[in-house]
């Protein structure tokens, strides 16, 4: 399978298909046992490994939220960013209008499992 730049992949499958094995070979946290992982055709271990990795990112089903205010776990991730940054954010991961119809907002505490 060739992938494109702008392509956006999906790995879908049931629990135990192989998928989360199969994300991880691309920025070589797992090594193939049969075959090759290529990128631009050249295989995965003739690149520099963090500049590789650097370049992939995982959209996980399992998240992870801190027992602190939704504004808090935003600012985990960019301790710079202004309440705009966040309203973006929130605007692009479609999570806005829930958080508007909260009491506190953007100041509500969350519980680990959000």
């Amino acid at each position: 399978m060739a992938l494109h730049v702008g392509e956006l992949i999906a790995f879908v499958g049931p629990t135990g298909a192989g998928k989360t094995s199969l994300a991880y070979l691309l920025p070589a946290y797992l090594h193939p046992t049969r075959g090759r992982v290529l990128v631009d055709d050249h295989d995965i271990d003739d690149y520099n490994i963090a500049s590789l990795r650097a370049q992939v990112t995982y959209v996980f089903q399992e998240h992870t939220l801190l027992s602190r205010s939704i504004r808090d776990n935003f600012l985990l991730a960019k301790p710079d960013a202004t309440d705009a940054d966040i309203k973006r954010a929130c605007d692009i991961a479609r999570a806005s209008e829930f958080i508007e119809k909260l009491p506190a907002g953007l100041d509500a505490v969350l519980g680990s499992s959000g």
